[in-house]
């Protein structure tokens, strides 16, 4: 979704702070959360990714540049 290429250890700090400000919005934070890992592992999968399935897509930067596969 963010075409993320920070390498470890600083990783974990640049997807934490991205995905709490995805997140953090109201109560269900938690059922965003599990969502956008369901998405991970059906629509979204590391191997074959179904960008044109994907209800992100527009939000998505590995979709936008074609480069998906690469994230």
């Amino acid at each position: 979704l963010f075409c993320i290429d920070t390498p470890l250890p600083k990783l974990l700090d640049v997807v934490r702070t991205r995905v709490h400000a995805f997140t953090n919005h109201g109560p269900h934070h938690g059922d965003v959360a599990q969502a956008l890992m369901d998405l991970g592992a059906t629509v979204c999968t590391p191997t074959s990714p179904s960008c044109d399935a994907c209800p992100l897509n527009k939000l998505c930067q590995g979709y936008s540049t074609q480069d998906a596969l690469s994230y």
